[in-house]
């Protein structure tokens, strides 16, 4: 939004915006000459800003994770304090969220709530404490070109012929406000005293279009549906502090500018730590949405951002002194259990949905009624999770891995020394390969019970779901090292995950049922509806046993052998 002076108001507590990432950098400098738009749309060349931000969280992110975010930014006019919600109202390209920004006065502390407006510092009272231990988890540097959007014919004088864009006649509002922003991620240190200074981790570019009290929606809309146009735009559905949260997360220590992911001559013990710093970011940047419950993909990605950190503990864990490592496995575990229950409703909810889509008019209310008693076991695995989330063995929990996954070394055993002074493998390079075909092999391993698949036990299938989810979790960190090979084997084990744990919803729903249909305080009314689902589910697990040799016998084929091999020689 334009910045506000020192010494106004705090600015109204929504932001409507669309946003764009600049794919080729080189577009930045085309993007910021942008006169016209289309014949009824045209732009007046405001002002070039230099601008700091500096996010801030306790140690144990209890402002992400209820769903804020609190920057800190300076600017040639003074220093300004926002909150951000996370939350947005999308409206496809268009976002709604929360936003409340004031100036801090002059000679105030960079950090004293006191001097904040009443809506920033209540928000941050109730998730953070009276005295909240705040510090920093990224800084940007941002050059931002600020536009104005008008309507109507655009005007014409020697300021636009010498290329400095056309002035707005007197009393024209602008309908939005369009930046165009070069990025400068920093990683924190967050004690000031492990690493020194902020580490420069990435540089990125993007678009922005701000609704202005000039414009409406449609105004937005139709300016956002132009830009989407060009070929070096993106839309984006994440705010520049996720982004940057996520490159922090996802640059290893030490390298260049711009190095993303594990890296092949990074040590197994660097790398499990990277890997589990990317995996907590994502469990933190989803548990917002997860504890508000109203969409499903909050659950969903913060349960897979569970399991992966729980899978990497298989890799990477044996490299760390067992005191160091004491009790993240099992904190990521509970955390998994308690979003279980509600991911595995949230499936057999939706699928019902879909079923009623196509249900005779008879089995409606039997189908509501079905749908009222899972939304009742639904509030109350939420009831749970939330328990968990709240309480202070998670909170301590999360202080102490993020402490762990953001200080290289901590916790490193020292490898054992082999014989005739033989060098360890240690490095990603040299273990990784070994390690990927491990468990392809314990994979394929199941083909030899494949040839009578009608006996094979469902415990039988979902162990083999398990293993190649250790398989997919082991080539995941490595994907941008390994080529179109591993891309293609990953989205192969995706399709044969996807088969088995369609198996696996069905089979996990028809014991739900089953359990309804012997539980006499169920609703009577519901009775029908559970039978009618239960032969459904017995109908789906009939039919993908059926369809199971096809994705399976490609898996074990001799072409994605192949692949395999050739993806890891690459390493």
């Amino acid at each position: 939004m334009a910045e506000p002076r020192p010494g106004a108001a705090a600015a109204d507590e929504r932001e409507v915006e669309a946003k764009f990432t600049v794919t080729d950098p080189e577009a930045v400098q085309e993007l910021a000459a942008l006169d016209v738009l289309s014949d009824a749309l045209w732009l007046h060349h405001d002002r070039l800003v230099e601008i700091s931000d500096t996010y801030y969280d306790t140690p144990d992110y209890g402002l992400l994770r209820s769903g804020v975010v609190l920057r800190v930014r300076q600017t040639q006019d003074g220093r300004l304090v926002t909150l951000k919600g996370l939350k947005r109202f999308g409206l496809g390209v268009i976002h709604d969220r929360l936003e409340i920004e004031a100036p801090i006065p002059t000679g105030a502390p960079r950090l004293d709530p006191t001097a904040w407006p009443a809506g920033i510092r209540q928000r941050v009272v109730q998730s953070a404490g009276e005295r909240p231990d705040l510090a920093p988890v990224a800084m940007l540097e941002q050059s931002r070109y600020f536009r104005q959007v008008f309507r109507g014919a655009r005007p014409h004088s020697e300021a636009h012929a010498a290329g400095a864009g056309s002035a707005p006649g007197a009393g024209e509002a602008p309908l939005a406000e369009l930046t165009i922003e070069r990025v400068t991620v920093f990683d924190p240190d967050r004690t000031g005293v492990r690493r020194g200074e902020p580490e420069l981790a990435a540089r990125f570019a993007e678009l922005e279009v701000e609704l202005l009290p000039g414009g409406g929606i449609g105004d937005l809309r139709e300016v956002a549906e132009l830009l989407a146009r060009r070929g070096d735009l993106e839309p984006s559905g994440q705010s520049k502090f996720e982004r940057a949260l996520r490159m922090c997360a996802s640059h290893p220590p030490g390298h260049g500018v711009g190095v993303q992911g594990v890296q092949p001559g990074m040590t197994m013990q660097e790398a499990g730590r990277l890997v589990w710093r990317q995996q907590l970011t994502e469990i933190l940047i989803n548990e917002a949405g997860a504890r508000r419950g109203e969409d499903i993909e909050y659950v969903h990605d913060m349960r897979v951002a569970t399991r992966r950190a729980r899978a990497a503990f298989e890799l990477f864990g044996s490299g760390y002194r067992k005191s160091a490592v004491k009790g993240f496995e099992k904190a990521l575990k509970r955390t998994g259990r308690s979003l279980g229950p509600v991911r595995d409703l949230d499936v057999a909810l939706l699928k019902l949905q879909r079923r009623r889509a196509e249900a005779a008019v008879e089995e409606l209310d039997e189908m509501d009624a079905l749908a009222r008693e899972w939304q009742l076991a639904r509030s109350a695995a939420y009831e749970e999770l939330g328990a968990w989330l709240d309480s202070p063995e998670y909170r301590r929990f999360i202080a102490r891995f993020s402490d762990f996954c953001s200080t290289p070394g901590q916790g490193v055993r020292e490898p054992k020394v082999r014989k005739r002074s033989a060098p360890t493998p240690t490095q990603v390079r040299h273990v990784m390969p070994v390690e990927v075909l491990r468990r392809y092999s314990a994979a394929r391993t199941y083909e030899t019970l494949f040839e009578d698949l009608e006996h094979v036990a469902y415990e039988t299938m979902h162990a083999l779901r398990i293993d190649c989810k250790r398989l997919r979790y082991s080539l995941e960190p490595l994907r941008h090292l390994l080529g179109t090979d591993a891309e293609a084997l990953i989205e192969q084990l995706k399709g044969l995950q996807d088969h088995l744990g369609d198996m696996n919803d069905a089979v996990a729903a028809r014991e739900r049922l089953q359990v309804m249909l012997s539980d006499e305080a169920a609703d009577p009314a519901a009775g029908a509806a559970v039978e009618r689902q239960l032969e459904h589910q017995e109908q789906t697990i009939r039919d993908l046993r059926a369809t199971f040799p096809e994705v399976w016998d490609a898996f074990v084929s001799p072409g994605t052998r192949q692949r395999l091999m050739l993806a890891l020689a690459r390493l």
